[in-house]
């Protein structure tokens, strides 16, 4: 018997393999590519080396590697944040000094916004 959680894993393997074939399919039919990536397997695809279904099944792969990767990435750095008080304040002053750089400059281009200012400290 499959685990409860494996509807959920087929459900989101459908998702990403239909946006992968929608992608194919645009290029197929003439539309330009999202990517050197995906200009190069529907490359492969024209040259009828690959099927569609080996290059969904490749760009599926890239998506859900691309995403693990990032997360974990993400999920990494706040625990490591999270963990180390000094960090911290040194990643917070670097926030600060970049949005500061950037509203300094949006200013002097007279496109100042009306946007809010992200604060660690209140994360």
């Amino acid at each position: 018997a499959r685990p409860r959680c494996w509807r959920r894993v087929e459900e989101a393997r459908r998702l990403y393999a239909g946006t992968a074939e929608a992608i194919v399919g645009r290029i197929r039919c003439g539309g330009e590519a999202s990517g050197p990536v995906v200009s190069s397997f529907c490359a492969t695809l024209s040259r009828a080396a690959w099927s569609v279904e080996e290059v969904v099944d490749e760009v599926v792969g890239l998506l859900l590697a691309g995403h693990e990767t990032s997360s974990n990435t993400a999920c990494w750095a706040l625990h490591l944040l999270a963990t180390s008080q000094p960090q911290q304040e040194r990643c917070r002053a670097e926030v600060d000094r970049a949005f500061e750089s950037a509203e300094a400059k949006s200013e002097a281009a007279g496109t100042s916004s009306s946007s809010t200012r992200l604060s660690l400290g209140e994360l």
